[in-house]
Parts: C-alpha cells; structure tokens; sequence
C-alpha cells in the first residue's frame, strides 16, 4: 500500500549519499520491509521512470531544448535502437522461460517475465 511505498521511498534517500546505488537502495529497502526480490526489483524499475523523466526535464529546462536538426535526428534514433534493443531482450528472456517449462525445472534468482502478470508472455511462445 501506500505506507510501504512511503518506506521504501524513504529508503531510496539513501541513494544521496555518494557512491550508494538508487537501485540497490530501492531493492534493499523494500526487501527489508517484506516485498519479495520480484516485487522489490519491479517497484524500482517503476521508480526509476519518474526519477529519469525528473531529471530529463530539468536538464532541458537548465541547458535549453535548442538542438540541431542531426541533435534530433541522433535523439530519434537513439530512442528506435533502445526500444528494439530491450523489445529482443525481453523477447528471448520469454522465449528461454517457456524452454526451461517444458525441460520442467523451475527459475530461481531474478524471475522471467512468464511467471509474473506479463499477459505477453502468458500464451506461449510465438
């Protein structure tokens, strides 16, 4: 609820000090506060959004959005390869989930997209 996401926020203040990880920051601190690995890693995943978009805007604001016409055509593509790039890997991730289900062992560590709420991934491979 509401508290955890509080707690955890909190904990992500930790991340001022210098050299200490925003992330690892979020993980621990949800971890600590009863969150499983999955759970923990996803909410600072969903942090990290806000915090990126934050710190865009003010880099904009600060510096100016006055780029080059080969400044926005560099940005443009920067953003395609960065939506293929992570589209595959998610890709294969799923696709290494449904082979290692049908050997029959079960993931352990960091989980796949298959075995939590990811409706992509739900049906089987394509």
């Amino acid at each position: 609820g509401f508290k955890l996401a509080f707690l955890i926020g909190c904990f992500q203040c930790l991340a001022m000090i210098p050299g200490t990880s925003r992330s690892a920051a979020t993980i621990i601190g949800a971890m600590l506060f009863g969150a499983s690995r999955f759970a923990a890693a996803e909410f600072s995943f969903f942090l990290a959004i806000p915090t990126m978009l934050a710190a865009s805007a003010y880099s904009l604001l600060k510096n100016g959005i006055a780029f080059t016409p080969e400044q926005w055509g560099m940005l443009g593509a920067g953003m395609v390869a960065a939506f293929f790039s992570s589209y595959a890997v998610i890709a294969v991730e799923c696709q290494s989930c449904f082979w290692l289900r049908g050997k029959g062992e079960k993931r352990t560590g960091s989980e796949c997209c298959c075995h939590e709420r990811r409706r992509s991934c739900r049906s089987g491979p394509a």
